[in-house]
């Protein structure tokens, strides 16, 4: 539809289609919701030791669970090759994503799986537990910010 010889109308029709996309920035309105970006913000400052905590056991359980896999599915070449399979395969097993790319065959495999699908588990919902209870704090704590400034300035505009 659009040759060389139309690169004028070519260039209006793209300015005009990204004028049109521009408009979706107007559902990303941070002012009305500022309040909560901030708890958002002050929730992960404050929980920084419990996500580091978070990033270093997971990366500890899953590089050992990838030894494991590894060891145990040795016979099997093809099943993980490497020891960077097995260490995607922890990945995505600990995070219960579970792809189906690898999967072990042997029974001592599938234990490990089923162990390392548990630890994923436990060493996630542990952390994410913490910073949820400071981001309800946090948030309560706003809320209560907000109707004492709604009600002190209720009573002074009375006046």
């Amino acid at each position: 539809m659009f040759t060389t010889s139309n690169h004028v109308i070519t260039w209006v029709w793209v300015s005009s289609y990204c004028l049109v996309s521009l408009r979706i920035l107007r559902f990303l309105r941070v002012n009305s919701q500022y309040s909560e970006l901030r708890i958002h913000l002050l929730t992960l400052k404050q929980s920084i030791k419990e996500l580091m905590l978070l990033f270093v056991s997971f990366i500890l359980l899953a590089t050992l669970f990838a030894n494991f896999i590894f060891l145990a599915e040795y016979k099997d070449p093809k099943a993980f090759p490497s020891m960077f399979s097995g260490l995607w395969w922890s990945v995505v097993t600990m995070t219960t994503v579970g792809y189906g790319d690898a999967v072990p065959k042997s029974i001592t495999g599938k234990v490990i799986g089923g162990a390392c699908a548990v630890c994923g588990l436990f060493v996630i919902a542990m952390p994410i537990t913490i910073v949820a209870s400071k981001f309800n704090d946090y948030y309560r704590k706003m809320k209560d910010i907000v109707k004492f400034k709604q009600k002190f300035s209720v009573k002074r505009a009375q006046t």
